[in-house]
């Protein structure tokens, strides 16, 4: 028999793995955005560009770091969908 609460904790971890999953695909998105703008931009707007990656890969890390986390303190294992994403290429001028 579950002991009570179980239940509640397993649905408050299953909200945490959507949110980690739509936070995951919108960062996913606004970092294809921030490659597409490096990669047509002028020099000096290459480096923002550059910054914004770099930020915005740091995020997600944040978020697999948080939710891996949850895997380990929930003591099941699941599927996620957070987005791991290529290192950021680096373009130095």
């Amino acid at each position: 028999m579950s002991r009570p609460g179980r239940q509640e904790h397993a649905a408050e971890l299953e909200d945490l793995r959507a949110a980690a999953r739509t936070l995951s695909s919108m960062l996913a998105a606004a970092v294809d955005d921030a490659r597409q703008r490096q990669n047509s931009a002028p020099g000096g707007e290459r480096a923002a560009a550059s910054r914004e990656l770099k930020e915005l890969t740091s995020v997600l890390k944040d978020i697999a770091g948080v939710v891996k986390t949850l895997e380990e303190d929930g003591g099941e294992e699941a599927v996620t969908g957070v987005v791991v994403l290529p290192e950021v290429m680096h373009n130095e001028s």
